[in-house]
C-alpha cells in the first residue's frame, strides 16, 4: 500500500499507519528461526538470506543456529538504529564481513569471506 509504514509493536503486534495519520494494530501469530526452518526443511546452507521486519532483524539474527545454517549473502535492513551495530558484532561473530556499505542507505550486507563446513 503505497504510503503506508509498519512498526513491530512487540513479536505479536504490528502497528499499521497511513499517510493519512490513521493507524491500525494488526495481531498476528509470529514464530522463531528454528521452528520456521524446520517447518520448511531448510537447507543447512541457504544463498540469500534477506531480512526487513520493521525492527526485529537483531532478534532473528540472534536465534538463527548459525553452527546449523550458514548464508551465501544476507542483507539486513538497518535504517541507522542502534541495532546497526549490534547486527555488525553478532555476524562478525560468525564469520561474516560486511560489504558494499555505499550502495544502501538503509541496509547492509554481509557475506562469509570463508564457507564454513556443516
Amino acid at each position: 500500500m503505497k504510503g503506508t509504514r509498519s512498526t513491530l509493536v512487540d513479536e505479536n503486534v504490528i502497528s499499521v499507519a497511513s499517510e493519512r495519520k490513521t493507524e491500525a494494530t494488526v495481531v498476528m501469530q509470529t514464530t522463531d528461526w528454528d521452528t520456521f526452518a524446520r517447518e520448511f526443511e531448510l537447507p543447512s546452507f541457504i544463498h540469500y538470506l534477506s531480512l526487513d521486519t520493521e525492527g526485529s532483524e537483531y532478534e532473528i539474527l540472534s536465534g538463527i543456529d548459525f553452527a546449523r545454517y550458514s548464508f551465501g549473502l544476507i542483507s539486513v535492513e538497518h535504517n541507522y538504529t542502534r541495532s546497526r551495530e549490534l547486527i555488525l558484532s553478532l555476524l562478525e561473530g560468525q564469520g561474516y564481513t560486511r560489504v558494499l556499505e555505499k550502495y544502501s542507505m538503509w541496509d547492509d550486507f554481509y557475506i562469509r569471506m570463508k564457507p564454513q563446513s556443516l
